[in-house]
């Protein structure tokens, strides 16, 4: 399962990261639907996230956790096993032999781990990135700056999620040597 937790949680309605906000022009765009507080585009830098206009606050900002590259409309394990009719009515995850815990490998060998979430038409698999995004550095600074973080978690134990809760809470580096991990693209922006 996929949990997001926003620390702290904004009030009233709320544009996810199907809808992510880029810059003020989006920003704004999003308030006249009645949006209160967006995600921020993870594609963005550190510059452009303070660039963003301050007066109403209301952002929320991907901060830990593997990020969602793609939903699938087909299982790989389906397709695998040449399987194109009935997805709706498919059991191959409920007898473990789906996709559900199982990685799809590139030519780096990096693993993307699947998730898959079950709908009446058949699966919708979410492709996850391979490293775990670590902004625990940034995360007292930007929550001063009135930035809620969305903390995304995959496949961490009991124990990991409270140790990163409890990092982000406290202000504390995840990593032990005291420096954040993966930082995406928050340090260096798209090239």
């Amino acid at each position: 399962n996929v949990i997001q937790l926003t620390l702290p949680l904004p009030e009233g309605v709320i544009s996810l990261m199907s809808v992510p906000l880029y810059n003020s022009r989006t920003k704004a765009l999003l308030s006249s639907f009645g949006c209160r507080a967006s995600v921020i585009s993870p594609e963005l830098s550190e510059t452009e996230v303070r660039q963003l206009p301050t007066g109403d606050g209301g952002y929320i900002l991907p901060a830990y956790g593997r990020q969602r590259l793609m939903i699938l409309t087909h299982c790989p394990m389906r397709t695998f096993l040449g399987l194109d009719k009935g997805k709706e009515h498919c059991t191959l995850c409920d007898a473990g032999k789906g996709c559900a815990g199982t990685c799809i490998e590139d030519s780096f060998h990096a693993s993307y781990p699947l998730f898959p979430i079950r709908f009446e038409e058949g699966c919708r698999v979410h492709l996850m990135c391979d490293r775990k995004l670590d902004l625990s550095l940034f995360g007292p600074e930007l929550m001063k700056k009135n930035i809620s973080l969305l903390l995304t978690f995959t496949d961490e134990t009991e124990e990991e999620t409270e140790r990163v809760l409890d990092c982000f809470l406290k202000g504390d580096s995840l990593s032990a040597e005291g420096k954040a991990g993966w930082k995406g693209r928050f340090t260096r922006g798209v090239e």
